[in-house]
């Protein structure tokens, strides 16, 4: 009934505007883009999403390491089902390692429940399931391949990671490079836990990095540093001690109050006795600065191409990284009028 009187109604329009024969089409690509559509086959619309951090750290023999895979699963990407006063989501994990041969070498799965009496939980991308299983892998090349399947749509979301451990070998190794927040820490991470994929906010004031190292005993230097794309140094710390065993960890800290780069990545060096070992992390900036919806610097400067000046807009283009907000603010306080 609603839909024939839609289309009477059409059908009347019409004819007032038959001179105008479009106007008929104009109404009802309106009108039926009000109706739900069909999906379409072959769509990603409910497939986990997910993120993957895959740090790898020496073991006691100079031809084994650890890998940890670390898994963040938000709420939102999972599918929840009321049952009773409760939403629930059920999935399963696998974590599939195969050598350079592609010889599955390591195979593990399981499964996970998750319960939660908010709704908005469930659709909410914070709340998250952050899962970690560790293995031990002789030095080579691998493939990781990470999965996880949502066990009320059987839709699946896979991630593939390369590992080349070769880096490994000696007897000073510097393990990867973890970006964690110690304002959040966890059973399974006491130092706090990882940032997944590393990324930080324009607003923090210092970077927290996890390391481990396995090294001889006697003194040691540490040098950390944040690099731009362009090679300049926004950073940098040298932390000494002495090694009274086989491995030390803990964490480093950097000051980020000069990083505002769209990216920009962590060098670490391990120096003892003129042995070294060294070791990197990209991150990405979350940027912030005029409003809370510039999240990137480079797009911000490219929209106000319509309104600023050819030079002032050149100019900004052209800068180093470390100039390019500074130019940016400048020409938003000229247009302040308070």
């Amino acid at each position: 009934m609603v839909w024939n009187s839609i289309r009477s109604f059409t059908i009347r329009l019409a004819e007032i505007f038959r001179m105008k024969r479009l106007l008929p089409l104009i109404l009802l690509i309106g009108i039926t883009s009000l109706f739900p559509q069909r999906r379409k086959k072959g769509s990603n619309l409910g497939i986990p999403e997910f993120e993957v951090s895959t740090p790898v750290y020496p073991e006691a023999s100079a031809d084994s390491v650890r890998l940890d895979v670390l898994i963040k699963i938000p709420y939102a990407s999972i599918q929840f089902l009321k049952q009773g006063s409760t939403f629930v989501a059920e999935f399963e994990t696998a974590v599939l390692i195969y050598d350079d041969k592609e010889q599955k070498v390591i195979q593990k799965r399981w499964k996970r429940r998750i319960e939660t009496i908010n709704y908005d939980e469930t659709i909410s991308k914070k709340p998250l399931d952050l899962e970690i299983r560790s293995f031990v892998l002789s030095l080579g090349e691998y493939n990781c391949k990470i999965e996880v399947t949502d066990l009320d749509t059987h839709k699946t979301g896979k991630k593939s990671v390369e590992l080349k451990l070769d880096r490994f070998k000696g007897e000073v190794v510097l393990s990867d490079l973890l970006l964690i927040n110690q304002q959040l820490v966890h059973d399974k991470f006491p130092q706090g836990v990882p940032i997944i994929p590393p990324k930080i906010s324009g607003k923090d004031s210092s970077l927290s990095i996890f390391y481990k190292a396995r090294l001889n005993p006697g003194d040691y230097t540490i040098t950390i540093k944040s690099v731009t794309p362009d090679g300049d140094v926004l950073a940098e710390e040298v932390v000494t001690g002495v090694s009274e065993g086989t491995f030390i960890s803990g964490l480093m800290y950097l000051p980020a109050e000069h990083v505002s780069n769209k990216r920009f990545k962590i060098e670490a060096v391990l120096n003892q006795h003129g042995n070294k070992s060294e070791s990197e992390l990209l991150v990405e900036v979350k940027w912030r600065g005029l409003s809370s919806h510039v999240e990137d610097l480079d797009v911000a400067i490219e929209q106000i191409r319509y309104i600023a000046s050819s030079k002032t807009y050149r100019k900004m283009v052209k800068a180093k990284s470390e100039k390019k907000e500074r130019l940016f603010r400048e020409f938003w306080d000229s247009k302040d009028p308070s």
